[in-house]
């Protein structure tokens, strides 16, 4: 019992505690988080092929629908559902955002609402972006 105390108290005296984000830090997720989730279908942070073709070929003509679940402490939800009319193919991406860390997590979803089978999926990349050095943006 004696050793179990030792240990617990040892355990609180030696806790390490992660660096508090900057405002900044905040700022510029909830920037990239707007560009790559709030705008048009060509800025997504994801990339697959569906029947050979890019999801940039193919994501402007499906059926976007985007919707914010309620509020939660310490985070924002998000949902991107992108339905294709012509095979019933929906693809779900449900994004989270933390209110007190710099960072955006998603995960990507696929379903065959349709009648016949899908085309076939490939190169899902759940995450497709060019990510530059502070040197590289000037």
């Amino acid at each position: 019992m004696a050793g179990l105390v030792v240990l617990l108290s040892a355990t609180f005296l030696f806790q390490s505690h992660a660096a508090t984000p900057t405002s900044a830090e905040l700022k510029l997720r909830r920037n990239w988080a707007a560009q790559h989730f709030d705008g048009t279908t060509s800025a997504f942070p994801f990339t697959f092929t569906c029947g050979g073709r890019p999801a940039s070929e193919l994501l402007p003509s499906w059926k976007l629908e985007r919707e914010r679940a309620k509020p939660q402490a310490g985070r924002a939800e998000r949902t991107l559902t992108c339905t294709d009319p012509a095979t019933g193919l929906r693809m779900r991406c449900e994004v989270t955002e933390y209110d007190d860390f710099p960072a955006v997590e998603w995960v990507l979803h696929f379903e065959n609402r349709g009648t016949q089978d899908t085309p076939i999926l490939e190169k899902i990349l759940p995450l497709a972006v060019e990510l530059k050095t502070p040197a590289q943006s000037n």
